[in-house]
Formats: C-alpha cells, structure tokens, sequence
C-alpha cells in the first residue's frame, strides 16, 4: 500500500508540474521496470543492473518485499522509508503547483 501511495503521489506530482508530457515519462519507467517482475535483479543483463535498475522509483518495492519475506527484516526498513520519501516528495510537487502562483486566480 505505501508503494502504491508513493508511485501515485509521484505521478500526480510530475503530471501536475509538467504536465501530459510526465505521462511519456512515467510509461518508459514503467516498460523499463517490467524485467524487474518477470526475474531476479542477478539475472538481469549488467548494463540493464548498472544504467537502468537505480533510477527505477519500483525498486524499492521488489527490494523491500524481498528483505521481509527472505531476509527477515522489519516492516519499516530503508526501502519503506525511501518510498515514505518518494510519496512525500511527489506530494510536495503536487501541493506546490497546485497551489502556486500560476493557479492562484482559480481559487479567488
């Protein structure tokens, strides 16, 4: 659940700063993270691990399920607490341009 808040609250916040190009944005996230559901991070390609795997916000998900499920760690690890951040930060971007200066005639 709190990976789906953060990935929304992220979405909603790009979508809201820049607008229908953040949709092109979010969808090349998504096919690039599609390898991530279908195998294990070792078994992907070493460029795929080096260039494409840190920049995915869905790799804090697989990364967290992991550490609980095999490696007994507690619900609130550094994975939970990076996609806290992540919903944080994309909740920031949304309150701050939909409240900014450009939308402020709306709300008068």
């Amino acid at each position: 659940a709190i990976a789906t808040f953060a990935f929304i609250m992220l979405f909603s916040g790009v979508i809201a700063w820049i607008g229908i190009p953040g949709v092109v944005i979010f969808a090349l996230l998504m096919f690039f993270s599609l390898p991530l559901m279908v195998m294990a991070p070792q078994m992907l390609p070493q460029a795929y691990q080096d260039y494409f795997l840190p920049w995915l916000p869905m790799r804090f998900l697989y990364e967290g399920i992991r550490e609980i499920l095999y490696f007994k760690a507690g619900f609130l690890n550094q994975n939970t607490w990076s996609l806290i951040i992540v919903a944080g930060i994309g909740l920031l971007m949304f309150f701050l341009e939909t409240f900014g200066k450009r939308h402020q005639k709306t709300f008068i």
